[in-house]
């Protein structure tokens, strides 16, 4: 089995950076048609696909960077 985690990490960076760029073609290909956010701190305020989408350009990200990613395969 091969080592998924630069994958992984690879593919995070490309859906945050089409976040900070508002760039919906990347993130229309690289969310899954059933997608849920769900943030530790409210898990029961789960956020579907397209409601996270039409927040995108609201709830602007101008930076972000990963302290560590740990992948469990």
């Amino acid at each position: 089995m091969s080592d998924a985690a630069p994958v992984i990490e690879d593919l995070s960076t490309r859906w945050m950076n089409a976040w900070v760029n508002l760039d919906y073609d990347v993130l229309e290909a690289l969310i899954a048609p059933d997608f849920t956010l769900v943030v530790s701190a409210m898990p029961a305020g789960q956020m579907a696909r397209a409601t996270w989408l039409a927040t995108c350009s609201r709830y602007r990200c101008t930076e972000f960077r990963y302290s560590g990613v740990q992948v469990r395969q």
